[in-house]
């Protein structure tokens, strides 16, 4: 299991560093995805992102809005 920073998932989804943080606090990803390392740190499970991203990356219960989504073109 590779952890990989903010930027990597940016990157792979296609959104800013800031839209990320603002995803994890609104609870869009799935368990197993996003790790904390403490208050202010996360890491992102490479094989569980890009898993989630392959399926479609389906909402979770938190994420309430389908116009909250990135696009992953």
């Amino acid at each position: 299991m590779a952890l990989r920073k903010v930027g990597f998932a940016a990157e792979e989804l296609g959104v800013s560093e800031q839209r990320i943080y603002e995803l994890v606090r609104k609870g869009f990803f799935p368990p197993g995805v996003v790790t904390r390392l403490g208050v202010r740190q996360i890491r992102f499970n490479e094989e569980a992102l890009r898993e989630w991203i392959a399926s479609g990356g389906a909402q979770t219960s938190k994420a309430s809005n389908a116009s909250e989504a990135p696009t992953t073109a």
